[in-house]
């Protein structure tokens, strides 16, 4: 019988690999955090720099806008029933979980026991963030979590999407304004008499924001694998 331990990182492991395949968006020039989306809810968030493009997030739904969750290599970003936000990783007993950021190491025991606050959502949130788990002298995951309040925003969003009953998870537009670019003329015209409940949900990168934020939220469970 699997130890629960064990259960997590194939878990993780098989999200990694399924990965759902997204089209081309084309080439920016300044550097931003973009993102794909398509009908089902399923989304895919991405830095630009110049013409290359670096993969963070990629959403799946168990049905169309219901049971969402956001994966990044060897984490999974969740809303849970009571509304918050949790980031759910393998780490052994013991082992150090840090964030590096400009080339400093700053510690976060802890974090995949206990639901994201407002201070480690905005902390993990800065410009090319990486999480690092070490099991005494071994590197077991380096992961890029920038881009984490962007996508906690849309899976907020998501969630009062599915209570509304929206059915087209490509009128969301993002917390700087930026609409998905993939999304056809229909919906794009669709966004503008959407009920002001259903509107971006922002998730600003100060700490007081952030917080009011968190706390202006009710949720339903996010966990979980592909659909369309």
């Amino acid at each position: 019988m699997w130890k629960p331990a064990t259960c997590l990182a194939a878990v993780l492991g098989v999200a990694i690999v399924g990965a759902v395949s997204f089209p081309a968006n084309g080439d920016a020039q300044d550097p931003d955090i973009r993102h794909e989306i398509r009908q089902s809810g399923e989304a895919r968030f991405y830095r630009v720099r110049g013409s290359s493009r670096r993969p963070l997030w990629t959403v799946s739904c168990r049905m169309p806008l219901r049971g969402c969750a956001a994966r990044a290599p060897g984490v999974i970003l969740s809303l849970h029933a009571e509304g918050t936000l949790r980031l759910l990783g393998f780490a052994p007993s013991g082992a150090r979980i840090s964030v590096l950021q400009d080339g400093a190491a700053r510690l976060m025991p802890g974090l995949f026991q206990q639901p994201l606050d407002a201070e480690t959502l905005a902390v993990l949130s800065r410009p090319d963030s990486v999480l690092i788990v070490e099991n005494k002298d071994e590197v077991l995951s380096r992961t890029p979590v920038d881009g984490i309040d962007i996508t906690a925003a849309y899976l907020l969003w998501l969630n009062g999407a599915a209570q509304a009953g929206v059915r087209d998870a490509r009128i969301w537009i993002a917390p700087d304004g930026t609409p998905d670019p993939s999304a056809p003329t229909s919906v794009m015209s669709a966004r503008a008499p959407q009920d002001p409940s259903l509107w971006p949900q922002h998730v600003p990168r100060t700490k007081p924001q952030i917080e009011f934020a968190i706390r202006a939220q009710e949720g339903g469970s996010f966990f979980d694998p592909s659909g369309r």
